[in-house]
């Protein structure tokens, strides 16, 4: 298990366990790696990175330049080819995005969703070379947007499962309210399913599909404010489709 995290959101590290999260090595310093000298506020997720089916491990981060306009931010990722010994700088979205979140898709392309500036939907881009250089970033309308993090993961592959099952989730509102996932079977071209898992005051969240396929989100929630606890919730692909879809052969 790897952990990328940030200091002060100056300085970048790296750390591993190998027993579950019990024990971790001690964390090495990666600032020098992944953060050119004319940056400056860093962060690496808020969600979990992912490994391509070249071996590539992939994590989204997002990042400050310094200079005349020091609060705007970009998404970009970071990689290793070497499982974690090492690692790189890859490429970085314009100006105006922000906290990603990576999928990689059936043909091997890798789909970064970003927070944007505005609320006129979630920014994406798509890579064909790895994480090293992007496509133009686009705004998906349907993604609603509240301006907040949001996760994705995918559920399923064709190859494997007869279906491409991509699932994001983000407040699906103008307000950090109506915690949503919602589900594509395209490469998140289109989202074909959308279930709220909390009606009230909602912000961050995590994706996770669990080995008996069943699907976790891990997010904030509120009576009154989204903040007030992080709520795990549980649940498959019949409770978000309606009794619609299902996994066959498991």
């Amino acid at each position: 298990m790897w952990l990328l995290f940030c200091r002060n959101n100056q300085q970048v590290f790296v750390t591993s366990s190998s027993d579950d999260g019990q024990t971790w090595a001690a964390p090495a310093e990666i600032t020098k790696d992944v953060k050119p000298a004319d940056w400056g506020w860093y962060a690496t997720g808020p969600c979990h990175g992912i490994q391509l089916r070249s071996g590539r491990m992939l994590a989204p981060c997002d990042h400050k330049v310094v200079g005349p306009a020091p609060n705007h931010r970009y998404s970009h990722v970071i990689y290793s080819d070497d499982h974690g010994k090492t690692w790189k700088l890859g490429g970085s979205l314009p100006e105006g995005t922000d906290e990603c979140v990576a999928v990689e898709g059936d043909d091997g392309a890798v789909y970064l969703n970003t927070r944007g500036d505005h609320k006129n939907g979630r920014a994406v881009a798509w890579s064909r070379d790895g994480g090293l250089t992007w496509s133009e970033v686009r705004h998906d309308a349907a993604l609603q947007e509240p301006v907040c993090q949001g996760s994705a993961v995918r559920l399923t592959g064709a190859e494997k499962h007869g279906k491409s099952r991509i699932l994001f989730s983000n407040p699906g509102a103008l307000f950090r309210v109506n915690m949503t996932v919602r589900l594509s079977y395209d490469g998140c071209q289109t989202w074909a399913v959308s279930r709220s898992l909390w009606e009230g005051p909602s912000a961050y969240s995590d994706l996770c599909v669990l080995p008996d396929m069943k699907i976790g989100c891990l997010y904030e929630r509120g009576k009154w404010r989204p903040y007030e606890t992080i709520t795990f919730a549980l649940f498959d692909l019949p409770w978000l489709t309606a009794g619609k879809d299902e996994i066959a052969g498991k």
